[in-house]
């Protein structure tokens, strides 16, 4: 169950009041949002926001959550993150930022705290606004700084009780995306707002899922090779940015809402399309050089074989958002991305020699 909504930031009409009067009554509003009355529950130095902003989020995101940006409160005057999660949801990221974040030689976006929220089953995370250069796979330095960063993060050594508290990450997870991304394109493919063209697209993609399911298990195979390792989950440049570091340019990733441990394949996904916002497209080269520093063991062919499969895992996830607004009065959209999504697919199994 999420929170309750915030007041209605409209109100009644208040033309009518002074300017003392109407700053009371705006003052009233923003200490009732749920999102500011579990803010002061820390005990920050500055207790009121500025202003309350929604924050973004991606229009694939299956996530509902609340999510807000307090402006004025943090270190500096900086904006904070507000973010409800459900217990369960948000699970994972709570570990991330509690436990395992604050002791890895990685950047990491600052948690000023958790507040609980005993009467929604969930929880308050807020977190630093996190400000920089926006990430860009077209940049060669971006690359590489994702695939050092990467290297780091998957070489992190975990206690096995901090591990069990994170979700298994394996092919079989993906297997599951891929058949409930398949389901939701044939109970919607009737949609009366869907072209002709759209609907035979959609055919050939049933297809295609159908396709990569018959050989799910050399995928599985091909998985193998690399240590079990923390894994970002999401790891695109929406959610990465670039700023000045004590030795230089810093990566600094975000929204940990999907991380896990096991294989590490999503996180070095790969995509063969300029416009794809897909993934980081991290530089498997140096990503190799910073791995074999800490594991002379591991192969150049086994990381490229990897990176393949998280491109399937990250394509099949895709298209599995998409899916989600075919039952929609607009769906053309959706068909239009997972087109790009396909094209991704049909790539790298080409490139894999699993299909002609």
């Amino acid at each position: 169950m999420k929170p309750a909504d915030p007041p209605d930031s409209r109100g009644v009409a208040t033309s009518w009041l002074d300017g003392a009067a109407l700053a009371e009554e705006r003052r009233a509003r923003l200490l009732a949002h749920p999102a500011v009355r579990a803010w002061r529950e820390l005990g920050h130095e500055r207790l009121e926001p500025v202003r309350v902003l929604p924050g973004r989020k991606h229009p694939a995101s299956m996530q509902s959550w609340p999510l807000y940006r307090l402006e004025g409160v943090g270190e500096d005057g900086r904006p904070v993150i507000a973010k409800w999660c459900s217990a369960e949801g948000g699970r994972a990221e709570r570990v991330m930022y509690e436990e395992i974040l604050p002791e890895m030689p990685l950047e990491a976006p600052r948690c000023y705290g958790l507040v609980e929220d005993p009467g929604s089953g969930g929880f308050w995370l807020f977190l630093e606004y996190v400000e920089g250069e926006k990430y860009s796979r077209l940049v060669p330095l971006h690359r590489a700084l994702a695939a050092r960063w990467l290297a780091l993060l998957h070489t992190t050594a975990l206690s096995a009780a901090v591990r069990a508290r994170l979700p298994d990450e394996r092919p079989a997870r993906h297997l599951a995306h891929l058949r409930e991304a398949r389901d939701r394109i044939l109970r919607h493919r009737a949609n009366l707002a869907l072209g002709a063209d759209e609907v035979g697209f959609l055919e050939l993609l049933v297809g295609r899922l159908d396709e990569l399911e018959a050989i799910w298990g050399r995928v599985e195979e091909a998985c193998e090779g690399l240590p079990a390792a923390i894994v970002h989950g999401d790891f695109k440049g929406a959610n990465l940015r670039v700023r000045s570091g004590r030795d230089g340019p810093a990566l600094v990733a975000f929204d940990w809402g999907e991380s896990s441990f096991g294989v590490p394949a999503v996180d070095l996904a790969q995509s063969s399309l300029p416009a794809s916002g897909l993934c980081a497209i991290p530089d498997l080269e140096i990503y190799e050089s910073v791995m074999r520093s800490r594991n002379r063991r591991v192969e150049r062919r086994t990381i490229q074989r990897v990176a393949q499969c998280g491109t399937i895992f990250r394509a099949v996830a895709a298209i599995r958002w998409a899916a989600c607004r075919l039952e929609t009065e607009w769906p053309a959209v959706a068909v239009q991305e997972m087109r790009f999504y396909d094209a991704d697919l049909a790539n790298v199994l080409r490139a894999a020699g699993w299909v002609r």
